[in-house]
């Protein structure tokens, strides 16, 4: 396949998916873009291999929109405790396999992550299948579905290239 043809269908999926995830979901689009670059290029500027930053990059971005969801909450008349309380099991849970999986860079953190996830996942879904939810809760919930199987894939990825960042772990 042609290198540029390689270059230009991801980037235009890319546009494509954030036009359509800004009109669907707004600023809190914004806050997960913001999020899933601003992981990235720290993962990077840490030196972890690119297999591995991926999943950690969606995992982490995942806990600074709770982090901001939380944060924001006020300014939309939602209760900061009934948030807490909601969401911030997953947040300590998030926050504690993506030091694990850094620290680590071991397998068992990664299959730990791809369960957590998975089961969020399924979670997820029953809660978007039975209850009744205004559409912004719909479509925000399905946001983080997504990245919930993003992290579930990169994860899985990871998980076949784990020798390649397992020795780059020890060199450094």
């Amino acid at each position: 396949m042609d290198n540029k043809v390689v270059q230009v269908v991801p980037m235009v999926v890319g546009i494509a998916g954030g036009i359509v995830g800004f009109r669907l979901l707004g600023f809190s689009f914004l806050i997960v873009l913001a999020a899933l670059f601003g992981c990235w290029l720290l993962f990077q500027k840490l030196g972890v291999h690119r297999q591995l930053a991926a999943p950690l990059t969606c995992a982490a971005a995942h806990g600074i929109w709770f982090l901001a969801g939380l944060l924001l909450a006020p300014l939309a008349g939602i209760s900061v405790v009934g948030m807490l309380i909601e969401i911030g099991p997953d947040m300590a849970v998030l926050a504690a396999l993506v030091a694990w999986i850094y620290l680590s860079r071991s397998k068992a953190s990664l299959y730990v992550l791809i369960v957590y996830e998975g089961a969020s996942l399924a979670f997820n879904s029953y809660v978007l299948a039975t209850e009744i939810l205004p559409l912004g809760m719909q479509l925000n919930l399905v946001a983080h579905m997504v990245l919930r199987l993003a992290t579930v894939v990169t994860a899985a990825i990871a998980v076949t290239h784990h020798s390649e960042f397992e020795r780059s772990a020890t060199r450094s």
